[in-house]
């Protein structure tokens, strides 16, 4: 599964654009964010992503989950987004 790192300036908008690209090709993908700011640009790149999805009848499923991961030689713990596909009914 594909792993986007997000980060607090990550453009929201490009961002949804890849995960509509990968949501559309039936992939699961997941969004790694460290800290607040990269969590808050994820949650509006989910909410550009859906409302591109609904335009497909897709929607997506969000499966947060906490990790532990090395960044700069330090342990962080990160909020990892898995992302993956239903169909709208």
């Amino acid at each position: 599964m594909p792993v986007l790192p997000v980060g607090a300036n990550t453009n929201p908008a490009s961002l949804a654009g890849a995960i509509t690209r990968f949501i559309k090709e039936d992939q699961s993908v997941s969004l790694s964010c460290i800290g607040a700011g990269s969590n808050f640009s994820a949650g509006k790149a989910l909410s550009i992503a859906k409302l591109y999805l609904s335009k497909e009848r897709k929607g997506i499923i969000d499966r947060p989950r906490f990790e532990y991961v090395e960044a700069n030689g330090d342990r962080r713990s990160a909020v990892i987004h898995e992302l993956e596909t239903y169909p709208l009914t």
